[in-house]
């Protein structure tokens, strides 16, 4: 499931992105990209730093690719991510 995965990003505030990089990659991604994957990967809202006609845009795409996974599926992926390669 994670072949081919060579960046992850995670915004954890309006400010702050966290990047994860394989063989030390560094790509500056589009905000706008991350803002619409964010929103779609969501399972019932998303936090924004402002109201406006912008944001309440992506209200619509809440939860289209929301995937949610039982416990041990969650691990099984954990444990594999976690696999040297």
């Amino acid at each position: 499931m994670m072949e081919g995965v060579t960046m992850i990003y995670l915004p954890i505030s309006h400010q702050r992105l966290l990047v994860g990089a394989r063989n030390g990659g560094s790509v500056k991604p589009d905000p706008e990209y991350l803002n619409i994957n964010s929103v779609e990967l969501s399972q019932e809202f998303f936090v924004a730093r402002e109201d406006s006609t912008k944001m309440r845009g992506y209200l619509s795409s809440i939860g289209k690719r929301c995937m949610l996974y039982e416990p041990q599926e969650m691990r099984n992926l954990i444990e594999e991510g976690l696999k040297p390669e």
